[in-house]
């Protein structure tokens, strides 16, 4: 830590030799019998000693220094083990929080998920091993996360963060995904290596919460269930507390599983996935992926984002929090909407310009269906038939 850290520290510049063997350095201690050839000295210090002991010899490195260096009983060999000088070059982390991977959170024991962080953290672990090319792949994985997933890295080489990479339970480099009170680890494994930000990604897919925290909805019935248990016991809460995202992927959303985890106490998620006809009719759905929030649970009252994913969509569920005036217009629209659709069916109209959906919501609103119509003559005919009846 010390060569790491502070670089290899003396008490001196590390200069030359000193004379008589004063100072620091390395000491040799044990008796030699005085003969003063040198040759009898040698076998005495790694030879045979006298009755052919092997003679235990001790040595010590001192402070180097002025006047220091190896010493043993001949008297010093100069000062050439000096200090080295103070200073030394640090270890260069792998991450540049300022410049290249800015977009991966700096963490610290003081600043790091806990329990209570309503959003989902990855986080990598790293030591003085990891290579700069691992930090790129974190940084790509963060630019392809955006917001719906925050990513962090903590240096758990640095003394004071030690502990507590040890009461996350990593000792090497790892990396790990937050959620709540849970967590998942990924250990490194290829020490050598570098982990993908493709493989990292699909770690984080495999381990996403969020399953139960978002229905799929594949009938009206289930939509209108959705609707009433999920929405209006949170209108307090949020204007607009309840978001379908209707989408042609036969797999659950990863970015709605996020959200739908972050605002896990306030807006109630649902899901209406494969491009489904019958539902995406009756909300004039014409674009995947469209998210819709509902006002107050309100069918009629409803704010809507095409094109949601990834960020669009975190931006789209953040804002229903101030949406308070835009719900207040939708609602006076669902009002107008309500009033149109009680009005008695004119004979005389001409159904055959509507819409196939306009057509099923003029039948949906007077609790008919049109049971085995596939061609829109046939719903024509069926709505005809009511108006003159009516």
């Amino acid at each position: 830590d010390q060569v790491g850290e502070e670089g290899l520290k003396g008490n001196g510049g590390g200069g030359g030799g000193g004379g008589g063997g004063g100072g620091g350095g390395f000491h040799h201690h044990g008796g030699f019998g005085g003969s003063g050839d040198p040759f009898r000295m040698f076998e005495e210090m790694f030879g045979g000693g006298p009755g052919g002991r092997r003679r235990q010899q001790e040595f010590s490195f001192g402070a180097g220094g002025p006047g220091g260096g190896f010493h043993d009983g001949f008297g010093g060999f100069g000062g050439g083990f000096g200090g080295g000088g103070g200073g030394g070059r640090r270890r260069q982390p792998a991450y540049d929080h300022k410049g290249a991977h800015r977009l991966v959170k700096k963490l610290t024991p003081e600043k790091f998920p806990d329990g209570k962080a309503k959003h989902i953290w990855f986080v990598h672990f790293y030591y003085g091993h990891t290579r700069r090319e691992a930090a790129d792949e974190v940084t790509q994985l963060a630019e392809k996360l955006g917001s719906v997933v925050r990513v962090g890295a903590i240096d758990c080489e640095a003394r004071e963060h030690r502990r507590h990479c040890q009461r996350e339970m990593v000792s090497d480099e790892a990396y790990k995904l937050y959620y709540g009170k849970d967590s998942a680890k990924m250990n490194k494994g290829n020490r050598g290596g570098v982990t993908s930000a493709k493989e990292l990604l699909k770690f984080i897919k495999e381990h996403m919460p969020g399953d139960d925290l978002v229905a799929n909805l594949r009938r009206p019935e289930q939509v209108k269930d959705f609707l009433r248990d999920k929405c209006q016991n949170k209108s307090s809460l949020v204007p607009a507390p309840c978001v379908i995202l209707f989408t042609s992927a036969y797999d659950p959303s990863f970015s709605l599983k996020a959200m739908a985890f972050s605002k896990r106490n306030t807006i109630g998620f649902g899901e209406v996935r494969a491009s489904n006809a019958q539902l995406s009719d009756h909300f004039g759905i014409r674009k995947y992926p469209t998210a819709v929030a509902f006002c107050d649970g309100d069918e009629l009252a409803t704010l809507r984002q095409e094109g949601a994913s990834g960020n669009e969509l975190v931006k789209f569920i953040g804002d229903l929090k101030s949406a308070t005036s835009r719900c207040s217009a939708a609602k006076r629209e669902a009002a107008r909407e309500r009033q149109r659709r009680a009005a008695p069916l004119d004979p005389n109209q001409d159904f055959g310009k509507l819409r196939v959906s306009r057509l099923k919501e003029i039948l949906s609103d007077r609790g008919l269906e049109c049971t085995g119509c596939t061609d829109k003559s046939e719903f024509v005919d069926m709505v005809r038939k009511v108006a003159v009846s009516a």
